[in-house]
């Protein structure tokens, strides 16, 4: 019994340990940052640094539907890049020299630009949004199925709803 406990007990420490590896700050031309937020461990863990990083990017859908992978690239004033980073959640934080910055966002074929002051205190939160995903020609056996994505059609013959999504027929 006391065996069990402390595999146990090993077990939780290291996925602990792993949750919070993932979130370790990277550093890139002297630019510290995380990206994550995968799982609520990450979230958490994301709130609670927060107050860290003075430029804080939350990607998703119109939906709402968290987005990850997304190519991000922040340039300085004179269009340098200080940071050039794919996304492994739906948050990116980093924390900046105060200034004025262009954040280049792309996904799924579409960019999206913000300018950006990032102040001496405090910080600036930046919220992106992109149309849903496109899901046709994916595997719906195993993708998450949402009413504002998809629809079951009644008749047997394929048709497109006027948003443009597919349809799934019966």
């Amino acid at each position: 019994m006391r065996v069990v406990a402390t595999i146990a007990a090993v077990a939780a420490l290291g996925s602990t340990a792993a949750a919070n590896e993932t979130l370790e700050p990277a550093t890139q031309n002297g630019i510290a940052y995380v990206t994550g937020g995968v799982g609520q461990d990450e979230v958490d863990a994301l709130r609670a640094a927060a107050s860290k990083y003075n430029l804080r990017m939350t990607f998703a859908s119109r939906s709402g539907e968290y987005l990850s992978d997304v190519d991000v690239t922040i340039r300085s004033a004179a269009a340098q890049p200080v940071l050039t980073v794919r996304t492994n959640g739906p948050f990116l934080y980093a924390r900046l020299p105060a200034g004025q910055y262009r954040i280049d966002a792309r996904y799924g074929g579409a960019e999206q630009r913000r300018s950006v002051r990032v102040p001496a205190s405090g910080g600036v939160h930046v919220d992106f949004r992109w149309a849903e995903p496109d899901r046709r020609g994916a595997d719906l056996r195993s993708a998450p199925m949402s009413p504002s994505t998809l629809t079951v059609a009644p008749s047997t013959a394929p048709r497109e709803r006027a948003s443009g999504r597919a349809a799934i027929v019966a």
